[in-house]
């Protein structure tokens, strides 16, 4: 499916294998942006249309339909020497979905009537108990909170669920209200949506947010990005005021219909924090019920697809190492073999057969970072050091060195950035200085090399005997 880690890094790989890609509708759209921004041209990209097998040398893959928060997405089902294997990726079955689009649990069954070998199956939620909500529920609470307000309302939505778009859109229809997106990836997902046919937009009119000015409050609908308050996403900089085209006023509802990922939980407070003392009612966790749902199975749905598949051999994929765990035991639980399940970790090759199932090699792997801007891959001691000058600061010792005469010229000169700043930091270097200075007096016939490592040493035991911090030290030493 069209998820960022699902084919964010698709471009970078195009970069070194030509090779073609098979794809459904919408996440062909995704991909076509993706890649432009890279200049690629005339890609070889294939349609992938479910229940419609695709035959890739000696191995036949079949997607079948499932739900998850972004359209189009499927499972793989996979046949190769004589193995059924069911490569089920992130997915929750909502029996109740927009459309009618149910995941298809009738071809999942024939599946497991015939004999499966392996099922990989999504662990994301296989911590959670009881069954994620379906996306209509959230449509039909989204439409109720929206009848009892009267002033502007403001949704920070998952830019890439286009099926949450789709029903603030019917929300908009419903209450009158004009539909302005903020957020260049929310304006893209719809973008790409309402070119493929995905959106309907009967009645409804989409206006620049600039343009919103000249209806009244009780019309206007803003979409927004930024549920992480991810700091430079449109939210973050409307709860700072510095989004121009939009700003935060007395009698404003701003309904959160995402989640926190752990771990931003402290930066989204502080976020909603400043959007309330600009005068906005915050909606987060109505008591008429949800208005956010995962896209991905909980226990209940995580067992049933285990039952109905009856696999041979289980493979728990998509989760930390806990949830893996969990997902192995809810499978033991439905009747898997305990002596069948693996729990892999990243990078190892795993063999199957009719006759075992295991972990053969380890392939080394590392965490592949890139420049936002210039799209440029970071090696990962560059990123280890960007860290270090963040916590940690940096500072530049610079000086000259007579050969001629094996001394130092009196010019030692230090510098930093990232420490204490203002008066202290000057006192700080000038006593620093001090000890600099008589080291190297009595250090002039050391090479240069051993007289660096000396320098930087002791600047850094300086630093962490006063402070108890551990700064980067540049050494420059010039030689005449």
């Amino acid at each position: 499916h069209g998820h960022e880690d699902h084919l964010g890094a698709l471009p970078y790989f195009l970069q070194k294998y030509q090779l073609p890609i098979y794809a459904t509708d919408f996440t062909q759209g995704l991909i076509g942006l993706k890649t432009k921004e890279f200049g690629f041209k005339d890609l070889d990209i294939r349609d992938l249309h479910c229940k419609e097998p695709v035959q890739i040398g000696d191995i036949n893959i079949t997607p079948l339909f499932i739900n998850h928060s972004i359209m189009d997405a499927v499972a793989l089902h996979i046949q190769a020497h004589d193995l059924n294997i069911l490569h089920c990726t992130d997915f929750k079955i909502d029996r109740n979905a927009p459309n009618g689009d149910c995941i298809d649990l009738e071809s999942f069954k024939k599946l497991g009537d015939a004999g499966l070998d392996l099922l990989m199956s999504d662990s994301t939620n296989s911590m959670s108990p009881g069954h994620t909500d379906s996306e209509t529920l959230v449509a039909e609470n989204l439409l109720k909170l929206f009848k009892t307000i009267k002033g502007r309302i403001v949704v920070c939505l998952f830019s890439s669920n286009t099926y949450r778009q789709q029903s603030l859109i019917d929300c908009a229809r419903a209450t009158g209200r004009k539909i302005a997106l903020t957020g260049r990836s929310s304006k893209e997902y719809f973008e790409v949506a309402k070119e493929r046919g995905k959106l309907n937009l009967k009645d409804v009119e989409v206006y620049d947010v600039e343009d919103l000015k000249d209806f009244e409050d009780h019309e206007v609908l803003v979409l927004t990005t930024g549920s992480q308050a991810e700091p430079r996403s449109v939210l973050s900089r409307i709860s700072q005021e510095m989004f121009k085209p939009f700003r935060i006023k007395e009698g404003d509802t701003l309904i959160m219909s995402s989640r926190y990922i752990p771990g931003n939980e402290g930066r989204i407070e502080g976020m909603l924090n400043r959007i309330s003392q600009l005068g906005a009612k915050i909606i987060d966790r109505p008591s008429l019920g949800p208005i956010h749902a995962s896209g991905h199975a909980k226990q209940d749905e995580l067992k049933e697809l285990v039952r109905i598949t009856k696999p041979h051999y289980f493979l728990p994929i998509h989760g930390v190492h806990r949830a893996l765990v969990k997902h192995k035991e809810l499978a033991v639980a439905e009747g898997v073999d305990s002596n069948n399940c693996l729990i892999a970790l990243d990078g190892e090759t795993i063999e199957l057969t009719h006759d075992h199932f295991k972990a053969v090699d380890q392939v080394e792997i590392n965490h592949q970072f890139i420049s936002e801007n210039s799209q440029l891959m970071i090696n990962h001691d560059a990123v280890r050091r960007r860290n270090k000058l963040a916590w940690n600061g940096v500072v530049v010792v610079s000086t000259v060195y007579d050969h001629e005469h094996s001394e130092f010229k009196n010019n030692l000169q230090i510098s930093s950035e990232g420490l204490f700043g203002g008066q202290t930091e000057a006192d700080i270097l000038a006593e620093l200085k001090q000890k600099l200075e008589s080291l190297l007096k009595n250090q002039a016939d050391k090479n240069l090399v051993d007289l660096k490592k000396i320098v930087k040493i002791e600047t850094r035991r300086f630093y962490k005997s006063n402070f108890l911090i551990k700064p980067e030290v540049v050494v420059i030493i010039h030689e005449i």
